[in-house]
């Protein structure tokens, strides 16, 4: 902690945190295996989220020269305000409505954004149809691999695979005749930052509302990347209901706005087969860290969920707000 001028004792390590104290208060450090320009970018969405109002995150105390990180040998160190709460649990309709309120209160402050010349974040507007093209090919790639394969996974991927992966390719049909391209073009010209990280303990709970933190992963997006992410997690904690999708997207919308056309880029982001691709790709491209059991494992879930979800989804109505 020499970079802030303080001197303290480390009293706990977690995942995520050092927490340590000082003479006069509770720290709380991270370790980022990040470059400085990325640090910087992450510290500015944050000071200007705080600027316009959004005040219930993890803001970097900057070090004694200024600067959001102190360099570690290799990494780098940050010191963060931590908000107060405990972790949020999105198999709860109460907690469940707060995070979506919460996220769209972040978009909203966050419109307008643009970074310094010296930092550096992902700006993946635009480039959703890119990115599904890309894993639809590397799915059809893995599953004539499957075909060819003699292992359970193999026989597994290939029996459901051809079915998925027409889906993904009629998601992106069906993006590329969609209002995505001049949503895009809207959002280039007023950028809004997604946290892309929604997960529920990245968001903290207290009597006065909710928090979010960890925001290392966020970048410039479109809104309902990270509404579709929250759904999703929502769905898999409590399965797929209608009215559960409807509830996150009337809180979000009591708070924060989408472009008009953008809840039916929302529908399409739900139908890729996302975690599908992630599956597969993890497998035949490593196959380390896992037996192929649990692969496997992870493979059925996630079939039985797509065929849960996928009607459901369909029958969805952008139109009439879902």
């Amino acid at each position: 902690t020499e970079g802030w001028g303080i001197s303290c004792e480390i009293i706990q390590t977690s995942r995520e945190w050092i927490q340590a104290i000082d003479s006069r208060r509770t720290l709380h450090l991270k370790i980022l295996e990040m470059t400085p320009e990325n640090i910087l970018f992450v510290h500015e969405a944050k000071e200007y989220l705080a600027e316009r109002g959004f005040t219930r995150l993890d803001r970097y105390v900057p070090t004694l020269a200024g600067l959001p990180c102190h360099p570690l040998g290799d990494v780098f160190m940050v010191m963060v305000d931590l908000p107060g709460g405990r972790e949020s649990d999105f198999g709860d309709e109460h907690d469940l409505v707060q995070v979506s309120r919460t996220l769209a209160r972040m978009h909203q402050s966050s419109a307008g954004f643009h970074p310094s010349p010296q930092a550096r974040g992902m700006d993946y507007t635009g480039l959703l149809p890119l990115y599904y093209r890309k894993r639809c090919d590397e799915m059809k790639r893995h599953f004539r691999e499957a075909r060819k394969g003699k292992g359970r996974f193999d026989l597994e991927f290939a029996l459901h695979g051809a079915k998925y992966c027409q889906l993904a390719e009629e998601v992106i049909d069906r993006l590329q005749t969609s209002s995505y391209r001049r949503i895009a073009g809207e959002y280039k010209q007023n950028p809004s930052l997604c946290h892309h990280d929604l997960i529920y303990r990245n968001v903290l709970l207290d009597k006065q509302g909710a928090s979010l933190i960890n925001f290392e992963m966020c970048c410039i997006d479109i809104r309902s990347y990270d509404l579709a992410n929250l759904i999703r997690r929502r769905m898999r904690k409590s399965g797929w209901k209608a009215e559960s999708i409807r509830m996150v997207v009337k809180a979000y919308l009591e708070e924060g706005e989408l472009l008009p056309g953008e809840l039916e880029i929302l529908k399409l982001m739900l139908l890729f087969p996302q975690k599908l691709w992630r599956i597969v790709n993890k497998y035949y491209n490593s196959r380390r860290g896992w037996g192929e059991k649990a692969y496997l494992a992870q493979l059925s879930e996630i079939i039985r969920e797509m065929e849960e979800s996928v009607d459901l989804v369909e029958s969805l109505e952008p139109g009439s707000g879902l």
